[in-house]
C-alpha cells in the first residue's frame, strides 16, 4: 500500500490506530531506505579506493625519503652516531 492507497482508506485504517501522521513517517522511512539501496557497494567502492591512494602516497613519500634525506643523513653517521641511529630507527616500517 503506498501513500495515496493509505489516505484513501484511512477511515478503515483508524481502526488499527493508523493516522496520517503514521503513514508519513513509515513512508518517509520507506523513502530513506530506499535511497540506501546500493550505497554499501559505493561506500566499499571509495573506501578501496582511497586505501588505494593512501598507499600510493606512502610509496611516494617513502620514495623521497629514500632519494633525498637517507642520503642527507649519511654525514651524521660517524659523528652523531646517535641521532643517525635514531634517524634509522624512526625509518623503520613497524608492521603490527
Amino acid at each position: 500500500m503506498n501513500k495515496v492507497q493509505a489516505s484513501e482508506n484511512m477511515k478503515a485504517l483508524a481502526e488499527f490506530g493508523v493516522t496520517p501522521d503514521v503513514v508519513t513517517e513509515l513512508t518517509t522511512s520507506v523513502d530513506d531506505f530506499n535511497a540506501l539501496i546500493g550505497q554499501p557497494r559505493t561506500i566499499l567502492s571509495q573506501k578501496y579506493a582511497a586505501l588505494n591512494t593512501i598507499e600510493e602516497l606512502f610509496d611516494e613519500g617513502n620514495q623521497i625519503l629514500k632519494l633525498n634525506l637517507d642520503n642527507s643523513m649519511l654525514i651524521y653517521r660517524e659523528s652523531q652516531t646517535e641521532f643517525y641511529q635514531g634517524y634509522q630507527n624512526a625509518r623503520n616500517i613497524i608492521d603490527n
